[in-house]
């Protein structure tokens, strides 16, 4: 779900040229846990993702690297 909202210029600046205007950074999380206000996102997940197949190939390297002596 995607939620765009409008962000007016406030000063002189950001009305003569809206692309100076700063847009806010929102946060939405993908699991809310107990008792931690942020939970789990979705980067989270892929970062616990991309070690796992990390190490997985290192453990392929020294299996092969055992095979080959």
């Amino acid at each position: 779900m995607l939620y765009v909202e409008e962000v007016p210029a406030r000063t002189d600046i950001e009305r003569k040229d809206f692309t100076k205007i700063q847009f806010p950074v929102v946060l939405r999380y993908w699991r809310p846990l107990e008792n931690d206000p942020f939970g789990i996102s979705v980067s989270d997940l892929l970062e616990d993702k991309q070690t796992m197949i990390q190490l997985f190939l290192n453990l392929n390297k020294i299996k092969a690297e055992h095979e080959a002596l």
